[in-house]
């Protein structure tokens, strides 16, 4: 009988040290996620922003252009927006990019942390390291 509460007793401990080992993973993990997700957002916020200017008549190209309209919300861009100019040379609304680049343009939640990508050319206009903590769960 005694050996059977010894066996019961040494199971118990093993399974909530286990337990406790897989919770301190998952919260470097997430430390690790959470650092990328700042590191990220910052990183979004500093790509340049400008304001739009109208065009005349003469200036307005015959083939159609990525510079006429925001291909996230496929709105024409009208005076005074505000526009964000990815290093692959694309131009956007600077809220339909950040939140492209912040939500959309990544994988889900559950996968380990990529950098998000351009919508047409999927180029990373961002460059954050990837967690090592994240990667190794």
């Amino acid at each position: 009988m005694t050996f059977i509460y010894w066996l019961v007793k040494r199971y118990k401990q093993r399974r909530s040290r286990l337990a406790a080992t897989s919770q301190q993973t998952e919260l470097k993990a997430l430390a690790a996620t959470s650092e990328f997700h700042a590191a990220l957002q910052r990183a979004v916020e500093q790509l340049p922003t400008r304001t739009h200017a109208a065009t005349s008549e003469e200036d307005v190209p015959t083939v159609p252009s990525t510079d006429v309209e925001c291909v996230v919300c496929m709105e024409p861009y009208e005076e005074g927006e505000l526009l964000k100019d990815l290093p692959c040379g694309h131009t956007f609304h600077a809220a339909c990019i950040d939140a492209w680049l912040l939500g959309k343009g990544r994988a889900p939640p559950k996968a380990p942390p990529t950098l998000p990508t351009c919508p047409l050319c999927k180029a990373a206009p961002v460059d954050v390291p990837t967690p090592t903590a994240a990667r190794a769960v």
